[in-house]
């Protein structure tokens, strides 16, 4: 059945949660949309919304219409500071650089906290909303750490990804490894704390490896470049 023109809005307070209430949100209205297009407007507001609450000021708000020819999405907040593309640093500026590779087109407006991109659409199957969960867990066995990650790796679990990182002892380590098997969506916060662990391996001379995910985790490393400078392993 074929999807129904229209348009839709949402305003967010600036909470960690907010790129996921967007997400959900955002992917209930779109669920007869294509799902390659749902899910790249998903990923790309996931981290326009977390990049204003980072850096903007409330109300965050989203806004989307949808046609025979494009979804347009647009996220915009109170803020003062122009978002803007920069080389990725292990602090940030992955976000904006994969919107731009997700979506068709970008427009970012001087003198205003807005950001709108356009997704081309064609026919395909939709798919179920992503899982709004997630959960860290590690487990300890003699030389060696396996990270479990889960469900949606955002902004909402980056305080558990610094601690755990700053607890690991690199002394009594061997080997680290990341699990990415049952991450459903992974976000800038993801990326960065991929791009992380990786660093703390080389810094710390202890083998950090990653199981590769699902096929919309893995665009995004590959979109970032962080796939071909990760190690990665089938058997964890």
């Amino acid at each position: 059945m074929p999807f129904e023109p229209g348009s839709w809005s949402i305003a967010l307070d600036q909470g960690t949660d907010a790129p996921r209430i967007a997400r959900d949100a955002l992917g209930a209205w779109l669920a007869d949309v294509p799902e390659h297009v749902r899910d790249n407007a998903l990923i790309a507001v996931g981290e326009l919304v977390a990049n204003a609450v980072r850096f903007g000021r409330p109300p965050i708000h989203v806004r989307a219409s949808v046609g025979a020819e494009a979804l347009v999405v647009e996220v915009s907040d109170e803020g003062e500071s122009r978002p803007r593309r920069r080389v990725p640093t292990e602090d940030g500026g992955v976000g904006l650089n994969l919107v731009h590779l997700l979506a068709d087109r970008v427009e970012n407006e001087t003198g205003l906290t807005r950001v709108r991109c356009t997704f081309g659409t064609t026919i395909d199957r939709p798919a179920g909303p992503p899982d709004p969960d997630h959960r860290v867990a590690l487990v300890r066995q003699g030389t060696t750490v396996l990270v479990a990650l889960e469900g949606d790796i955002d902004l909402a679990a980056r305080p558990e990804l610094d601690e755990l990182l700053a607890t690991l002892d690199p002394a009594r380590l061997e080997r680290v490894v990341i699990d990415l098997r049952d991450v459903t969506f992974l976000d800038s916060t993801g990326l960065h704390m991929a791009q992380r662990f990786d660093r703390w391996g080389r810094d710390h001379d202890v083998t950090v490896v990653f199981t590769r995910g699902i096929p919309a985790v893995m665009l995004a490393l590959r979109s970032t470049g962080l796939a071909d400078r990760l190690t990665f392993s089938d058997a964890p």
